[in-house]
């Protein structure tokens, strides 16, 4: 029985890399066309997964699309390697402020939201990954996606321009919400070799809490130099959280 399982999840994988197998979109003229898939369906081990989520509106009518709260309305099953499934867990509601991700999309006009799936899913062990993606709200209610990820083994050459252009994206995109997806990607990068780019990040202050949350979790001497650096910023957030990230790790500054 577990042999036909593995069987069937390879049948599974190699048809979704047929373009026809990858989204399911709403296509009649008076709906809007939304399409899912990966930025990079091939990465190296350690670089973030993100998924891309295009919007395209009707040529006479306006719309908006709100994914919920902490993405609420975007369901997530990954397939690893192995064959085992795994579902993103829900948050339990917290109370207090909430914030939308919620996106305007002018008639005719397409917009793309972007998520960093390996937030919640660990998708570094090499191979192929299957991801199940379905939309949910009245907008894109049924819209699926079966997308194909392949991990390879650890490249640095490949890393290093993975860092610089989510550096990029972070300091030069035209949203806040583009620039905090990259922020959120770079900062998930669980690799000594992203501490310089993390330590030029924190120069956005909007980002200094997640960047020294990153550094703190490598605790490399890299990271912990890159902390005491910050711990002696003319910004007082900034060297308030560093000083804080320096006590949790039991070092002096």
């Amino acid at each position: 029985m577990l042999e036909t399982k593995r069987r069937l999840f390879w049948i599974i994988v190699s048809l979704s890399f047929f373009p026809g197998a990858r989204t399911f979109a709403q296509n009649s003229p008076t709906s809007p066309e939304v399409s899912i898939s990966l930025e990079k369906d091939t990465i190296t081990e350690h670089e973030p997964v993100i998924v891309d989520i295009g919007i395209q509106s009707p040529p006479s009518t306006s719309l908006d699309f709100d994914p919920g709260y902490d993405w609420e309305n975007v369901e997530i099953k990954v397939a690893d390697p192995h064959g085992h499934i795994w579902t993103r867990p829900r948050r339990v509601p917290q109370e207090g402020m909430k914030f939308s991700k919620a996106v305007h999309v002018d008639a005719g006009a397409r917009e793309t939201i972007s998520l960093v799936a390996s937030d919640w899913f660990n998708l570094e062990e090499d191979g192929i990954y299957q991801l199940e993606v379905a939309l949910r709200g009245s907008l894109a209610a049924g819209v699926t996606a079966i997308l194909a990820l392949r991990v390879e083994p650890r490249n640095e050459e490949a890393l290093k321009a993975t860092c610089s252009s989510l550096l990029s994206r972070v300091n030069d995109s035209q949203s806040f919400s583009a620039s905090l997806v990259a922020a959120k990607a770079l900062s998930g990068i669980n690799d000594p070799l992203a501490v310089p780019y993390l330590a030029e990040a924190m120069k956005r202050r909007e980002f200094v809490a997640l960047v020294i949350g990153a550094l703190a979790r490598l605790n490399t001497q890299e990271a912990v130099d890159a902390l005491i650096a910050a711990s002696r910023s003319p910004d007082p957030e900034t060297s308030s959280q560093a000083r804080s990230a320096l006590a949790s790790l039991r070092h002096p500054n």
